[in-house]
């Protein structure tokens, strides 16, 4: 169980690094950037659990970093 949590520590640090490398792009940086994934149900859920205030119903979730948000879809 405490390889989950180091798993997502290590996904999150992740997403960290990606929006630090957007956030210093002359071009990119000025206004907001979204990056969308589809996910399958297991990975969805995965990154999900790690997050109390989310609504469980939904088919979609954003996690930001500064000007960057992550979209996270579940795979119909």
């Amino acid at each position: 169980m405490g390889e989950d949590k180091k798993s997502f520590q290590d996904e999150l640090k992740i997403f960290a690094e990606i929006s630090d490398l957007l956030e210093k792009s002359n071009i990119l940086n000025k206004d907001k950037t979204i990056v969308k994934k589809v996910l399958d149900k297991e990975d969805f859920f995965f990154i999900l659990k790690n997050f109390r205030e989310i609504d469980w119903n939904k088919n979609e979730f954003i996690i930001s970093f500064d000007n960057v948000d992550f979209i996270f879809s579940l795979q119909k």
